[in-house]
């Protein structure tokens, strides 16, 4: 077997359908040949490069009905009880792939000459005519070569073949060594050490900006930059390049792609945490019409962009509007359950939007309601972290103090 054929194996085991495409490398940047076998002369050449995505908060807890936490308080709460003790749930590998960038010029004669065909069958009046409908119909060619992100979580890795999955030697076998020891910092808590050699990575791709696939990374590690920044409660830093993700991803994928609305939750939540709560929703919503429209209504990250779109409401005041879109969100995120490779993750995220219909039952002194639903939220929550998780005990918390309350 090839050395190709043998990447092409090691990708198949460690990701399968979902990164099935990738030909991974301990390299930056990797060509490969795409095809049932390698000497098929219909096969493509394709460009991928190595990544990794940290997920940052993408679900807002209003936290304990005990007491009022400052909003900043309360994000980072999320972020040491949910976020650092569960990097693996948060953190992603995958690769950015350009495919058939080798026959791009054969495609455009190809499709140059299609449409020539199409428009004499159609006997157009002159030659002004046929250059002009022409240039309107190739303008679909470079949608047809889209460049992809595709990506996996450490957690939806590990529940593949591998059983688990974040030994350094194995994510060796498929990164390059810069992004292991970033993984590696993560898992450790050092947050520093991995925004200064995130920042390193920043500045290479930034010189490399004209390139692919440096300027379409950018982006991503730009959103990167921010949630690191926002791990270490820097709030105004994570807005910053959390803005910058947002530009340079619509640049490079356009305005309506998922990434984007990776980067326009995170700076909602960003916002959210700084008490900016009018901005924090009109930075959601476009989060969530994104979602809607590049993922579908039905997908996890769009029920956890309505929680928080839900926890906005609540903060201005809106109770009503934040219960319906909490109650939207509890639907939608239920019924989507076991849609993905993060069955943990989602049945965290449906605990976490029970927990906080519950404190707005709590508020609304609804007491009976507040805690049934913190009861449904509890033993989801230990069927995914067990009994001593900080999580766990906060619910049991906050059943308690409803009980003491509502007696």
């Amino acid at each position: 077997m090839s050395s190709s054929g043998k990447r092409s194996s090691l990708a198949s085991l460690l990701l399968t359908e979902c990164l099935c495409a990738a030909s991974f490398e301990p390299s930056q940047r990797t060509f490969t040949t795409r095809g049932d076998n390698e000497d098929d002369e219909n096969a493509s050449l394709s460009f991928s490069a190595q990544l990794i995505i940290l997920g940052g908060i993408e679900c807002i807890s209003l936290g304990s009905v005990a007491g009022e936490l400052p909003v900043k308080n309360r994000v980072m709460e999320t972020i040491s009880n949910n976020l650092i003790t569960q990097i693996e749930r948060h953190t992603y590998v995958g690769y950015l792939n350009y495919p058939d960038i080798k026959d791009k010029g054969e495609q455009e004669d190809d499709r140059r000459t299609e449409i020539m065909s199409n428009i004499s069958s159609n006997r157009a009046s002159d030659e002004g005519e046929q250059e002009q409908m022409l240039r309107g119909k190739l303008t679909d060619v470079e949608t047809n070569n889209e460049k992809s992100v595709h990506s996996i979580s450490l957690e939806g890795l590990s529940s593949r073949q591998l059983g688990t999955f974040a030994e350094k030697q194995d994510l060796e076998k498929i990164l390059p060594a810069e992004l292991v020891l970033i993984l590696t910092d993560l898992k450790n808590e050092a947050f520093e050490s991995a925004l200064k050699k995130m920042s390193t990575i920043m500045l290479r791709q930034e010189n490399g900006v004209e390139q692919e696939p440096e300027k379409d990374l950018l982006g991503l590690t730009y959103h990167n930059i921010a949630v690191l920044y926002l791990l270490q409660g820097q709030l105004d830093e994570a807005v910053e390049f959390s803005e910058k993700a947002i530009e340079t991803k619509t640049n490079s994928f356009g305005e309506n792609h998922h990434l984007v609305a990776d980067s326009l939750n995170e700076i909602g939540v960003q916002y959210f945490a700084k008490g900016e709560f009018e901005e924090s929703l009109s930075c959601l919503k476009n989060a969530n019409a994104i979602r809607v429209k590049s993922l579908g209504s039905h997908h996890p990250k769009s029920a956890m962009t309505l929680n928080n779109i839900g926890c906005a409401h609540f903060m201005l005041r809106d109770t009503k509007k934040a219960l319906s879109t909490f109650e939207e969100a509890k639907q939608l995120l239920h019924n989507a359950v076991g849609s993905s490779l993060t069955v943990g993750t989602d049945l965290i995220n449906v605990a976490t939007i029970f927990c906080n219909i519950g404190y707005l039952y709590f508020r609304l002194n609804k007491y009976d309601e507040a805690r049934s639903i913190f009861e449904e939220a509890l033993l989801l929550q230990q069927s995914v972290l067990g009994d001593e998780h900080r999580i766990v005990q906060d619910t049991q918390n906050n059943i308690a103090f409803t009980n003491t309350i509502g007696s």
